[in-house]
């Protein structure tokens, strides 16, 4: 996916999914970013994890409706399904992020098997539209208080947001440069 606004459009139609896990967000996003179909094995490749892991999590994504599959000889090759860039939201918010940058830090954290799909749905939120503080984001989305707190203290102690204080609110804001760095640095 080369456009943000592509993008922005379907991470609104599966944020607020509480059905999916860490690896269900890790799967639909990187087949958001990198290319809609795809096998099991193909992924398997790109991303070396657990065999296991990808199969149960195609299969679950598939029979949440997810994903579509199709048989090409003798593969069979997911897509996402296209309702899900079908913008349904009442509200839009200004991106702050271009499509480069959001793929260079995506590149690091979908390897961070510690983050919970809370986690995930947390900070790509703030990656997509910016700084804010906990109250702002659970009630902007209708999260949970006492989840959203958790992840944004887990968050912060990993290093993967910024903390600063802004008219006696906690602002919170991606470490992108840690980020983008920490890959590196491996």
């Amino acid at each position: 996916m080369n456009d943000i606004k592509n993008f922005e459009v379907f991470w609104n139609t599966i944020a607020d999914k509480t059905r999916l896990n860490a690896n269900g967000y890790r799967v639909l996003v990187d087949m958001a970013l990198y290319g809609y179909c795809t096998t099991q094995k193909q992924f398997l490749e790109r991303r070396c994890w657990k065999q296991s892991s990808v199969s149960n999590t195609f299969k679950r994504l598939y029979d949440e409706k997810f994903l579509i599959c199709k048989l090409e000889g003798r593969k069979i090759i997911y897509e996402l399904n296209e309702e899900l860039f079908e913008d349904k939201r009442k509200e839009n918010k200004s991106v702050v992020i271009d499509i480069q940058t959001f793929s260079n830090v995506w590149n690091t954290i979908i390897e961070k098997t510690e983050l919970s799909a809370n986690s995930y749905r947390v900070l790509i939120d703030i990656l997509l539209y910016g700084a804010t503080s906990q109250k702002d984001l659970w009630e902007r989305r209708g999260w949970k208080i006492a989840g959203v707190s958790a992840t944004f203290r887990k968050l912060y102690d990993m290093n993967l947001l910024l903390l600063h204080e802004e008219d006696g609110k906690k602002i919170y804001s991606a470490n992108i440069d840690f980020i983008i760095n920490e890959k590196k640095e491996e």
